[in-house]
């Protein structure tokens, strides 16, 4: 019997970005506890990686080799402020007082950009920043 092989072009599916931390098994517990996330596994004794998901979004969590390095957009030193940008369906200020209720480190509310969304971000105890937002104006 003959194989068949599709023509189409490959689709990407999913992508998840890594963060390095100090604490695997404390960075997903923070997570966990404080985002909402739910502990998806964790590998290795202690741990070494892990991963973490609210929703479609998927974080993997890795150890790292060196005690405090990160690769977090702050330590890196660029421009950039978020080291995850996530897009919010539904009422983006009840994620908010959510976060804000369990304890999260938020930098004020829901605030209107001049790019069109309105977002707020999080910082978490590694120094990565996830900035929640939801489109407010079209793109053109």
């Amino acid at each position: 019997m003959a194989t068949t092989q599709t023509t189409r072009q490959p689709t990407l599916a999913h992508g998840a970005p890594v963060f390095l931390v100090d604490d695997v098994a404390a960075a997903a517990g923070y997570y966990e506890n404080v985002l909402g996330f739910v502990k998806e596994w964790i590998f290795g004794e202690p741990p070494t990686y892990g991963q973490v998901s609210r929703g479609s979004v998927v974080i993997n969590l890795a150890k790292s080799d060196q005690p405090g390095k990160l690769n977090s957009t702050r330590a890196v030193g660029t421009t950039t402020k978020a080291d995850l940008n996530i897009e919010v369906a539904g009422n983006l200020a009840a994620l908010h007082q959510e976060l804000v209720g369990r304890g999260a480190q938020v930098d004020g509310p829901p605030t209107a950009q001049p790019y069109g969304m309105t977002s707020f971000n999080v910082l978490d105890p590694n120094g990565y920043c996830l900035c929640f937002g939801q489109v407010t104006v079209g793109y053109e």
